[in-house]
């Protein structure tokens, strides 16, 4: 029956986090999946990567897999350490402040027993943040379901999961709803948020995606005029767009403008956005 499935499905999957000196979330999130699974949860690993709060007695309470990994500005490495600590191949990451709200097992354990080893599980996340002193949601689809003997992760933030075996990469939706707070801050803790992030973006190569991230995070720190031009610069490349970071690049774009007083601008714009190319 289904329980039996379940278990199976349980048994072979490893939830894995990585985590820093936010142990009120870690407790939230880690609570959520417990919550979500009944009694029969997942393997859990968390990884610290060097808080100085007491995220790893929290993190112990939920589970034994406890690793640490030395903090070298760089996203996709801890994450990769927290993949390769798992027993399993088959993967979901979360972050932190991230919350599981509502899960479909027999959706998670279908897209793993189906067999497509070089396809990515995108579950739903719906962000919570301030702009404007008001409060804001944002639903998106993201990748966060994989094999790990075909995806690893690249990029020292923003990191994005990279086929090993180069194959096309095949998409599919599972129902797995996440609550993610991680800009639900102060508007002091945005601007430092987005700074952080600023300063490892400019350390990568300059593709559209990073030029997207850019743009987002000028974009969080109220920077309207310079978010506009970062997503101008990633709209003058060749981009695919039915990817969801394109198409959020897009509606971000024009209310950069708007929001920056370049209503020229914003109303000169093609339909097509994605083969339109910068005013000079």
């Amino acid at each position: 029956g289904a329980g039996k499935e379940y278990i199976i499905m349980a048994k072979d999957l490893s939830i894995c986090m990585i985590t820093k000196n936010e142990s009120d979330k870690l407790d939230h999130s880690l609570s959520a999946i417990k919550e979500a699974f009944s009694d029969n949860t997942p393997e859990i690993v968390v990884v610290d990567t060097g808080s100085s709060d007491n995220s790893v007695e929290v993190a112990k309470k939920y589970t034994d897999k406890v690793f640490f990994h030395e903090w070298n500005d760089d996203f996709a490495s801890a994450k990769n350490s927290a993949i390769d600590h798992a027993s399993n191949d088959n993967i979901l990451l979360l972050d932190t402040d991230e919350y599981i709200t509502e899960s479909d097992i027999k959706s998670i354990d279908d897209f793993f027993l189906n067999g497509n080893r070089n396809a990515l599980g995108l579950i739903k996340r719906t962000n919570h943040f301030f702009t404007n002193g008001e409060e804001r949601t944002g639903i998106e689809w993201i990748p966060r379901l994989f094999s790990r003997k075909e995806f690893r992760y690249e990029g020292k933030i923003h990191e994005q999961l990279v086929s090993l075996s180069k194959k096309p990469v095949l998409r599919k939706r599972v129902f797995l709803t996440i609550d993610h707070d991680g800009y639900n801050l102060s508007e002091e803790g945005i601007r430092k948020k987005a700074d952080r992030n600023i300063a490892l973006l400019e350390k990568e190569e300059k593709t559209p995606y990073i030029l997207y991230q850019l743009g987002k995070s000028y974009y969080y720190k109220g920077d309207h005029n310079t978010a506009a031009d970062r997503f101008s610069e990633a709209l003058y490349f060749d981009l695919d767009e039915r990817l969801d970071y394109v198409k959020d690049m897009v509606v971000s774009y024009g209310y950069s403008l708007i929001n920056s007083g370049r209503l020229e601008e914003a109303l000169s714009l093609s339909p097509n956005m994605t083969s339109r190319r910068p005013v000079d």
